[in-house]
């Protein structure tokens, strides 16, 4: 039995003799293989005079697998209702990051080895009274982003749940002076539900890389300001970086913003060290406080 790939009449997708299967996966590149070779790979593989044609053994192993496909699916129904007697407000109890961007539980679960977050020094008061919901959540919208939250951008990827935002914004034109065409911004704003959440999360937020380069994560602590005061309730700042010749980059301290407001956690973070993204977190900032999206200006 053949299911042919369209390409042309004698050149199957898989191919099926028996009990045995052969799946011809080309991983994207220009693929045939003829009617006569797929038998001459079926003799290879089968003995012809052992082969075991299809019958009791093989209906025995497909009504095991019915089976589990039956008990997978009454678990699936269970824990789905289930999930709708807690309600949405018991699971974000039970689970921190329920209704958040993926990105934010990767983030989360950075080991000591990626984050020695201890080395970012601060003296917040954190509280971990639970604030369900977050005061500041609907506040991060597609239109805010689709809008244009800068000049010479467009979106490039957007998420929104619940309880976060995650986007990707790309450049215009690859003439742009600004930003490159191989770089781009990516935020991410996470509602936590306490103000302890929201601060670890955000003090690992620092040490998230979208290229994932090789660096000590002592040099990014190092390297990081803690509450520069430039935007949000409590904020980390990036110190210069050295351009490849290297001197240091003009304005490079304002490439990256990771800010709190309240229990909202914001990164802004672009991966062309010239380019400021300080405007585009003032942006994000006035909008959780519900003061809209006007311009800001990007100067301290």
């Amino acid at each position: 039995m053949y299911r042919l790939s369209g390409k042309s009449v004698d050149c199957p997708e898989f191919a099926v003799r028996g009990n045995l299967g052969i799946d011809f996966w080309t991983g994207g590149r220009d693929f045939s293989i003829s009617l006569p070779g797929v038998e001459q790979l079926f003799d290879l593989f089968l003995d012809r005079k052992n082969h075991i044609a299809a019958g009791e053994e093989l209906n025995r192993a497909l009504e095991k697998k019915r089976k589990r496909r039956a008990e997978y699916d009454r678990e699936k129904k269970e824990q789905y209702l289930m999930d709708e007697k807690i309600g949405p407000e018991e699971r974000r109890r039970m689970d921190p990051w329920y209704g958040m961007p993926e990105l934010c539980r990767t983030i989360a679960g950075f080991g000591r080895e990626q984050v020695p977050v201890d080395l970012l020094r601060h003296e917040e008061v954190l509280s971990e009274e639970l604030q369900i919901p977050n005061v500041h959540e609907g506040c991060m919208h597609f239109a805010l982003f689709h809008g244009g939250i800068e000049h010479g951008l467009y979106l490039g990827m957007f998420q929104e749940l619940r309880h976060g935002a995650h986007a990707v914004l790309n450049p215009v034109t690859p003439w742009d002076d600004t930003l490159t065409r191989s770089d781009f911004i990516e935020i991410l704003v996470a509602h936590a539900r306490s103000r302890k959440e929201a601060m670890e999360l955000l003090l690992k937020m620092r040490f998230y890389d979208p290229r994932n380069t090789k660096r000590d994560p002592r040099d990014v602590a190092a390297a990081t300001v803690v509450k520069p005061g430039k935007v949000g309730d409590f904020d980390l700042g990036c110190g210069p970086v050295l351009g490849p010749d290297g001197a240091l980059v003009k304005g490079s301290e304002q490439s990256a913003v990771y800010f709190l407001r309240g229990n909202t956690a914001v990164m802004v973070l672009s991966t062309d060290p010239g380019y400021s993204v300080l405007g585009m977190a003032r942006k994000l900032d006035a909008a959780l406080e519900g003061k809209g999206a006007a311009p800001v200006s990007q100067s301290d």
